[in-house]
């Protein structure tokens, strides 16, 4: 897209005062933007602001995005696997209930015909359950760490909380039985 082209984009669809020389002096870096004009500025573009800002000017500062962007995949990672087991847990109650109905059925006069369409749902039951297996077993927790790579520092960052939270609470038992015993001592010692 031409400078002409952006600065007529914002003006119509932001209502910003831009001309071709206006986009000139930002990207220049002789015009400082105002937060708005960042914002309508991303959206013209079919870009996000972070994506704009982003500093990948130097190893430190692209490792530092690629390691935030892994970690949110991460994230996202772990709500799709929460839901697929949480769907499976209710197509394992459901195959439960067809079973149990299927069971109760077997006496009726329409036995046969119950038996047949539960065989069809178990069958449908049976095909989501492993589609799902084979979705959870695709995912990328399976992916080998690469030494010094960006899912190893966003490893140690997650894990180093967690065993900076545990040494906190472990230091905190500590702290509070000394007081405990120092707290014996001094009852111990005025009796």
């Amino acid at each position: 897209m031409s400078q002409t082209d952006l600065a007529a984009q914002l003006r119509e669809r932001h209502g910003l005062k831009f001309h071709q020389a206006t986009i000139d002096r930002v990207e220049k870096g002789v015009r400082p933007c105002r937060l708005d004009e960042v914002y309508a500025l991303a959206e013209v573009l079919g870009s996000t602001v972070d994506d704009m800002l982003a500093d990948w000017s130097s190893a430190d500062s692209a490792f530092r995005e690629l390691t935030s962007i892994a970690r949110r995949a991460g994230e996202t990672e772990y709500r799709i696997a929460m839901g697929i087991q949480q769907e499976l847990a209710a197509v394992d109650g459901d195959r439960e209930r067809v079973v149990a109905g299927l069971a109760r059925s077997s006496d009726s006069a329409d036995g046969d015909q119950v038996r047949a369409w539960a065989e069809e749902v178990l069958e449908l039951l049976d095909a989501l359950s492993a589609g799902a297996e084979r979705i959870l077993e695709g995912m990328t927790a399976h992916l080998p760490l690469r030494p010094g790579g960006v899912m190893e520092q966003v490893n140690r960052q997650y894990f180093g909380g967690i065993l900076a939270a545990h040494e906190a609470a472990i230091a905190a038992r500590r702290a509070e039985a000394a007081a405990g015993d120092a707290h014996g001592l001094a009852d111990g010692g005025s009796g």
